[in-house]
């Protein structure tokens, strides 16, 4: 369980550090306010699971340990769901900018 959930966060910090140098990339970006408002969202979702495995590390706490691995992991699944939805919804990317007349 422990080397999946390290996969997974392995996984997900690989696709957030994609994500921050394309959107640094860009020079004057004049994203859409509905692509603004979706990568706030990850961004926060991606905030509250780091968060949650904080927790998980820092808990000592018997009665709270089995509500920390089901937020962490719930956290996870957010972020995992997340990550599709936005794939499904920018099949072209995220980062199009206003004005742009391709596709």
């Amino acid at each position: 369980m422990k080397a999946f959930l390290e996969s997974l966060r392995d996984r997900l910090q690989e696709l957030w550090k994609k994500i921050t140098l394309q959107l640094n990339s860009l020079k004057s970006p004049k994203l859409p306010l509905a692509n603004q408002r979706d990568l706030m969202m990850i961004a926060e979702a991606k905030r509250a699971w780091q968060d949650s495995i904080r927790f998980f590390q820092e808990v000592t706490e018997p009665a709270l340990i089995d509500f920390a691995i089901y937020h962490m992991e719930a956290e996870e699944k957010r972020m995992v769901h997340l990550i599709r939805q936005m794939g499904q919804k920018y099949p072209e990317g995220i980062w199009r900018l206003e004005g742009s007349m391709e596709g």
